[in-house]
């Protein structure tokens, strides 16, 4: 018989028992899978926030490809029938379709799915480049196809 230590008592019970037969302490394994689930987000929610705190100067502030894809998707939300329903690719396959131009410019070649005038989700392709200037961010050569 396989046993586990009851957090409350100590004591050695069944580790198929969800109460404790000693204490009464209740085992709720939905709870623990929900905590460290949200243990986990909370960790990489720090990290982003940590990612984006300024130093102070702006100016010499690097920008990441996944920033400038967040704010491509933006742009092309801006001319989408329903931007509410827009859909773009997981971060894997982002990764894979920015390209780092250098001083602050990349090249962007996605693709988004969002409902049409009809409702009909439809796979659009767009490509475009954004560019980090001082404190603004342009897009130039947006085309939606």
């Amino acid at each position: 018989m396989l046993t586990k230590k009851c957090p409350a008592c100590f004591h050695e019970i069944d580790e198929n028992l969800n109460v404790c037969i000693h204490c009464g302490h209740r085992f709720d394994k939905n709870k623990r899978i929900l905590i460290g689930v949200g243990i986990g987000v909370a960790v990489v929610i720090l990290f982003y926030i940590v990612s984006l705190i300024d130093n102070g100067d702006s100016s010499n502030r690097k920008h990441n490809k996944f920033e400038a894809y967040i704010y491509a998707e933006g742009f092309v939300k801006k001319s989408l029938k329903s931007p509410s329903t827009a859909t773009f690719p997981g971060v894997s396959e982002k990764n894979r379709q920015i390209k780092e131009l250098g001083e602050g410019r990349y090249e962007i070649e996605s693709w988004v799915d969002a409902q049409n005038s009809f409702g009909a989700t439809t796979r659009t392709n767009f490509s475009c480049t954004i560019i980090f200037e001082n404190e603004t961010v342009h897009c130039e050569n947006l085309k939606i196809e």
